[in-house]
């Protein structure tokens, strides 16, 4: 009779045996790893279907079909800016809105539009580049800008801002604000230039009356002194004609500052108007009360007939709370309206608008 095999070889074969399997094992699924990446697609092994994919390239590395591309310049179209003399030559500009049928549209929110600072048209920016200035209503110089640009958050809703200097006519070196288009978005228009005096007697007598004359038909609070609450009082022309008028802002219990009322009764009236042989007569109005929806106290900017229909639209900075920003009235199907406003201003109340014919 064969020997009993000794027990403890009887337990160590199985053992073995066993690891050799695990160990071939894990040969052959290192060799299917090592197969697959080597550059096929697709492996079969044991049942087992293995498929290899390339890893999404690096950020940036590629162009994405159809992603928004966030260097290219913007296309905006006709845009109105703003000129602000600081210096004698020297001057800033910003963009105000963009030009649409009788109207205009707002910028792009830079919250809504990545980059919007950085894309801004940047021909118009770039050094030497022309703008046409005007001020009451017609052409009054050029500004020439330097090349430089930055944010400007003067106003609740950022836009860029450059700098560079202007060339004025003779009879409008006075003016310290004007409107400007680049010269391609210039409508044909004419009319004389008149500066004026801002304070002249003619002027202040004229605003006193409008005063003294809307204050009860549009249900404002008599004020203690009409001219002690007149605030700014600017000449302007109305029409391409070069018929005058003048815009007035009268502001009680508070000034034309961007902060809280200083009483809690507050108001303001905004008058525009036209000068006719008996007197000047308004042609728009706003009365704006200080209530829970905050504060929206306007004045006059510039004008001009941005559109070429023969009669100018007002740019007016509108002071807030906590903040200022633009708006733009102007006559529309024969009746003046708000055209246009930051979206993040107080809306103007409804009730408070008056348009006369």
């Amino acid at each position: 009779m064969r020997p009993d095999p000794d027990p403890g070889t009887q337990r160590t074969r199985p053992y073995l045996q066993n690891t050799m399997r695990e160990k071939g094992f894990r040969f052959l699924v290192g060799l299917v790893i090592i197969t697959a990446a080597t550059g096929c697609d697709n492996v079969a092994f044991g049942g087992i279907q293995v498929e290899l994919r390339a890893p999404p390239p690096p950020p940036g590395s590629a162009p994405v079909e159809g992603a928004l591309d966030l260097t290219a310049p913007l296309d905006l179209g006709s845009i109105l800016y703003l000129v602000e003399r600081f210096e004698d030559s020297q001057a800033s500009i910003v963009p105000v809105a963009v030009l649409a049928d009788r109207g205009y549209r707002a910028l792009p929110d830079s919250s809504q539009l990545p980059g919007l600072l950085d894309r801004f048209p940047l021909g118009r920016w770039e050094p030497g580049t022309e703008f046409t200035l005007f001020a009451q209503g017609v052409r009054a110089g050029t500004f020439i800008t330097d090349g430089t640009s930055e944010v400007d958050a003067s106003t609740c809703q950022a836009r860029p801002r450059a700098v560079g200097r202007i060339e004025l006519r003779p009879e409008a070196v006075s003016q310290q604000r004007f409107l400007a288009l680049t010269p391609v978005d210039v409508p044909s228009s004419s009319g004389p230039l008149t500066p004026g005096l801002i304070e002249d007697a003619p002027l202040r007598a004229a605003a006193t009356g409008l005063a003294q004359r809307l204050i009860p038909e549009m249900g404002v609070q008599w004020p203690p002194s009409i001219p002690a609450i007149r605030r700014d009082l600017q000449p302007i022309v109305l029409e391409s004609g070069g018929a005058a008028g003048l815009a007035v802002s009268f502001v009680y219990g508070d000034g034309l500052v961007v902060g809280p009322p200083t009483r809690r009764l507050a108001y303001s009236l905004f008058i525009l108007a036209e000068a006719t042989p008996a007197r000047y007569e308004p042609v728009f109005a706003w009365y704006q009360r200080y209530d829970s929806r905050g504060k929206a106290f306007p004045r006059f900017l510039a004008a001009h007939d941005a559109h070429g229909i023969g009669a100018p639209d007002a740019l007016l900075e509108v002071f807030g709370e906590s903040a200022r920003w633009l708006a733009i009235v102007g006559p529309q199907e024969g009746q003046w309206r708000v055209l246009f406003q930051d979206g993040c201003g107080v809306p103007a109340s409804a009730d408070g608008l008056r348009t006369f014919p």
